[in-house]
């Protein structure tokens, strides 16, 4: 005989599943910018998260809490289903080729979290901003794009191909926003919307949300703290994710272990300051000679075969890695002490993201820690992501490359990769779909 709790677990998975089945029946209505598949159910998730506080920019490529939370609040045009086809999203049908080029309509009534209503002028905007930034991994194969003067809703790609377009504007690193937009207060047409908070960010349910509202009510995302903190946190049950593990100094009561997608790439950049250390190839030789095993504590997802790789041999150097991901930089740490010797000592220097980026556009530094998002599924993906890493340029004539592995695409760059970002670590038992990191699907059970 059932117990009395079980009991009401059984009956809140008959109203989830209850709710669902409705929210599916109700996606075939055909109305202009109506929420397609999810039906609202309430509560709260709490994250405490080791990253610092910033700009919430849904085109960026260098930040991890982007990869993380963006996609909550900025949706794309397309989506890919399970054999990675694009399918109408925000926009109002697949790309359609016309006269001169590509045409892109966005769906009637669109609305952003905040109430702004969208048009062909606000997808021009976005896909020239995600163009100038990460986007650029997957648009810069493509013309920029135009208004069309027939059509309000809609831009035009110029003498593209359909079926290239629908896949580029697939990428989170392309995803819709709002002329004006604001990446220190984020407004997009996602399940949530952001709203900055003394310890983080606060995401809402969106009620405007065109692919559907939230499950869950809001989210809420403390932010500035070490690995040790996040961990913390989940021990003592004031988060609702254990970062990384299941606890700090012991697994919490009942913890589900959970593995999520991968965010993107780290890499070892090499620059001027580094001299002939920064020939192309020679990060990824660097990257093969720093040991696993003080990697993989830190999320990563490591080459399958250990390669014998090469020893740093510039002399003394900083590493510089982002103050705002204490997570890198535990990890620039062990780069370092791989690198140092009583000849030469490779010290890690984290910096702020703007200064970052700086040393980054001038190549003045010798040794970078860095994260490189993907923007896709893996594959082409990932040759497009590295080679825009080294250098936007490269992306938009992109070689064919005999092999995705990205090790392998690095040998060819000024970049290494150290490995994989994955997210992982335990969950509290009564939060579900966490798997895939879509805050929007994920929900707490009664």
């Amino acid at each position: 005989m059932k117990n009395r709790s079980a009991t009401r677990v059984d009956r809140g998975r008959r109203a989830l599943f209850t709710a669902l089945g409705a929210a599916a029946a109700e996606a075939f209505v055909a109305r202009p910018a109506q929420p397609l598949g999810r039906a609202p159910l309430g509560g709260t998730l709490r994250l405490s998260l080791p990253f610092a506080r910033g700009p919430l920019d849904p085109h960026a490529a260098d930040d991890p809490l982007v990869a993380l939370l963006a996609p909550a609040v900025a949706d794309t045009l397309f989506a890919l289903d399970a054999e990675q086809n694009p399918h109408p999203a925000l926009a109002a049908e697949l790309p359609r080729a016309v006269t001169g080029g590509t045409r892109v309509t966005l769906r009637a009534g669109l609305v952003t979290a905040r109430g702004k209503a969208l048009d062909g002028r606000d997808l021009v905007f976005s896909l020239i901003r995600a163009r100038a930034r990460g986007g650029a991994a997957v648009l810069a194969e493509l013309p920029p794009p135009v208004r069309d003067p027939s059509e309000p809703l809609a831009a035009l790609f110029p003498n593209a191909d359909a079926k290239a377009v629908a896949g580029a504007l697939a990428s989170p690193l392309c995803a819709l926003v709002p002329r004006g937009f604001d990446p220190k207060s984020p407004d997009a047409t996602g399940a949530f919307r952001a709203v900055p908070s003394p310890t983080g960010f606060v995401l809402e349910r969106n009620p405007n949300a065109a692919r559907g509202p939230a499950y869950l009510a809001r989210v809420e995302v403390a932010l500035g703290g070490d690995l040790a903190e996040a961990l913390r946190a989940f021990e003592s049950e004031h988060a609702d994710i254990g970062w990384l593990g299941a606890g700090l100094y012991r697994a919490r009561a009942g913890a589900v272990p959970f593995q999520g997608p991968n965010l993107g790439w780290v890499v070892l950049r090499t620059g001027h300051d580094a001299g002939r250390w920064s020939a192309p190839g020679l990060a990824q030789d660097l990257a093969d000679g720093v040991p696993h095993a003080p990697l993989a504590q830190f999320g990563l997802v490591l080459p399958a075969t250990a390669r014998t790789g090469t020893a740093w041999g510039g002399g003394n150097a900083d590493l510089l890695v982002a103050a705002s991901s204490p997570q890198l930089v535990e990890l620039a740490k062990s780069v370092a002490a791989a690198f140092s010797t009583q000849a030469q000592r490779v010290s890690v220097r984290p910096v702020p993201a703007t200064e970052l980026a700086e040393r980054r556009g001038s190549n003045r530094f010798a040794l970078m820690l860095d994260f490189v998002r993907s923007p896709g599924p893996p594959g082409r993906a990932t040759l497009l992501a590295l080679l825009a890493a080294a250098n936007p340029a490269l992306a938009a004539r992109p070689p064919r490359a005999p092999s995705y592995d990205p090790t392998d695409i690095a040998r060819t760059l000024p970049l290494g990769v150290l490995g994989t970002l994955r997210v992982s670590g335990a969950r509290a038992p009564n939060v579900h779909a966490l798997d895939g990191f879509q805050l929007g699907n994920v929900f707490i059970a009664p």
